[in-house]
């Protein structure tokens, strides 16, 4: 692969809190026709067990799926990442959305993405319509839910449908 930046093959980061709906989000865009066959899916989840990985093989149809588990791409599993990737290296994969653990932060994520023959795209953050208020006055996670947010390149709301009235407040960087 060169090392031309235009010739390297894109990831897209989809980030957001726990709940939020990444892997609903994935598996419809892997169900629907958006997607080039071509695409690779990584799946980071903080757990021993990486449940999100086995909602996505079960629910899509997508065969190019590598999970990422018992811990965060951000800081303890990085080489697991480096590992996938250059197991994709060796593939015709196009493209890779990059499904980030729920306490990641989109910054040291992309940073992660930053891999010979690879480049972050940008970063969706999902934003659950129903929780985000609540998280962010959480003492214990409401600076992480706050960055997440902030750190978004297109921020998704969720069940906005069982929220109608929800707004997000302005950001300040």
């Amino acid at each position: 692969m060169s090392a031309d930046p235009s010739s390297a093959v894109p990831i897209l980061l989809i980030g957001g809190y726990l709940g939020a709906g990444k892997t609903t989000l994935i598996n419809r865009l892997l169900n629907s026709e958006l997607l080039p066959a071509n695409t690779a899916v990584l799946v980071n989840d903080f757990g021993d067990i990486n449940i999100d990985e086995q909602l996505i093989r079960g629910g899509s149809k997508a065969d190019n799926v590598i999970g990422l588990a018992n811990g965060c791409i951000c800081c303890s599993i990085a080489d697991d990442l480096s590992s996938a990737l250059e197991q994709l290296r060796k593939t015709s994969v196009q493209r890779i959305v990059l499904e980030c653990s729920g306490v990641a932060e989109p910054a040291k994520a992309r940073q992660q993405c930053h891999y010979p023959g690879f480049s972050p795209q940008g970063c969706v953050v999902l934003v659950d319509a129903t929780a985000h208020d609540d998280r962010c006055n959480d003492k214990y996670v409401g600076a992480l839910a706050t960055t997440q947010v902030q750190q978004g390149d297109l921020l998704v709301v969720t069940k906005s449908d069982l929220n109608p009235g929800f707004c997000l407040p302005a950001l300040q960087a």
